[in-house]
């Protein structure tokens, strides 16, 4: 009896260390995007010294909606701002900048 008592014990203690490892994995996923734009990592680099983008990035750096961002990308597919990235498209930062910088209406 003793030992099924110890075996328990020592089957519970392997649990908690499992779950105490799952929650220390930080794995980004699409649901955890939000809390890669907050910025609450402390070895991130900050947004506005990023060399690309991702569109919700851009949307909030610029101050401009996904929407209207993507149809200025959609006007312009050889711009030099853009970069492809496997399947993944991206916005140079400072070219982004100086295009935005030349509209008068965006």
């Amino acid at each position: 009896m003793n030992f099924e008592k110890y075996y328990f014990l020592f089957a519970i203690h392997n649990w908690e260390k499992k779950v105490a490892a799952k929650k220390d994995t930080r794995l980004i996923s699409s649901k955890s995007s939000k809390k890669v734009l907050s910025g609450k990592n402390p070895d991130e680099v900050p947004i506005c010294e990023r060399y690309t983008l991702s569109i919700p990035e851009a949307a909030q750096y610029f101050g401009i909606g996904q929407v209207r961002l993507r149809s200025i990308i959609h006007a312009n597919p050889n711009a030099d701002f853009l970069l492809m990235v496997g399947n993944r498209l991206q916005i140079k930062r400072k070219k982004f900048e100086a295009f935005i910088d030349d509209m008068s209406v965006v």
